[in-house]
Parts: structure tokens; C-alpha cells; sequence
């Protein structure tokens, strides 16, 4: 074998060793693709109305994470009066998070100390108040994030 075919090979080896974790069924790539669509579907809402933004929010905050939806939401437009707003993922910092777990201590929160199902990622975001390092989380082949805005 030549030199440069060597190169070419572990070169692609390693590539793909980057994109794709031995025990994960999604890509690197994939996920950043389904995570820029999450963030982008927020800013969306975000510029029609807060109660849209809401919305959003409650149909892909991770399942499970708050007893009801409506509760939720209430909680949500008490603590705030306003949205998040506009949220952009740092997609060149995705990454698999195959270790994380739900913090504890947060109030109403089902999840506290658990692993979610699913594979979760790793990613900053910039949001009007900073940047923040948020996990995401593919589950049946949606993309869920974990804000806490349910009950804190």
C-alpha cells in the first residue's frame, strides 16, 4: 500500500470515528442537522407570539420532564412574561453527552438525577441572556431540549 492510500484511509477511519459513536444510531452530522431544526423552529414561534413560543417550547421540552402541559405553560408565562427568544446553536460544538443526567434539585421536575432515554448531546447556545451549554436529546427521532421554565 502507497503512502498517501495509508493517509486517505486512516484519515477516513478516523472521520467516521468522529461522526459516529461505536454505541450511538446517530450521526454527529444528523444530530446537528436535527438540533439547528429545533432551535431555528423556536426562533420561529418567538417572532409570531409569545403564547406560539410557549408552545414550542412545551411540544419539545424532553417527555416526561413536567406532570402536565398546562401547568407548564402557566408557570412558564408567570416566570418570564416573556419568551426565551431567539436561541442559536454553536453546532460546531455538538457532541455526545452519553453520560449526562437530568440535574436534581429542580423544582416539579420528574427527571431530576435521570439519564434520559435516547441519545443526548452537547451544545452552546446563544440566547438573548448568554451563552449556555444545553443538552438535546434524539428520542424516537425528534429532537427534545431540557429548559427549565416548568414549576422553578
Amino acid at each position: 500500500m502507497k503512502k498517501g492510500t495509508l493517509f486517505i484511509v486512516i484519515s477516513i477511519l478516523l472521520t467516521n470515528f468522529q461522526v459516529q459513536s461505536a454505541d450511538a444510531s446517530t450521526s454527529i452530522t444528523k444530530a446537528k442537522s436535527m438540533i439547528r431544526s429545533l432551535y431555528y423552529g423556536q426562533q420561529q414561534a418567538s417572532q409570531r407570539s409569545l403564547a406560539a413560543e410557549n408552545s414550542y417550547i412545551l411540544s419539545h421540552n424532553y417527555p416526561g420532564m413536567y406532570s402536565t402541559a398546562k401547568q407548564c405553560l402557566t408557570d412558564l408565562e408567570n416566570q418570564f412574561g416573556q419568551g426565551y427568544g431567539p436561541a442559536v446553536p454553536n453546532l460546531l460544538t455538538v457532541d455526545f453527552d452519553t453520560e449526562w443526567r437530568v440535574p436534581t434539585g429542580l423544582p416539579s421536575n420528574r427527571l431530576s438525577g435521570k439519564k434520559p432515554k435516547g441519545e443526548t448531546f452537547v451544545v452552546d447556545v446563544n440566547w438573548n441572556s448568554g451563552l449556555a451549554t444545553n443538552h438535546v436529546t434524539i428520542l424516537n427521532g425528534k429532537a427534545y431540549y431540557f429548559l427549565w421554565i416548568c414549576g422553578s
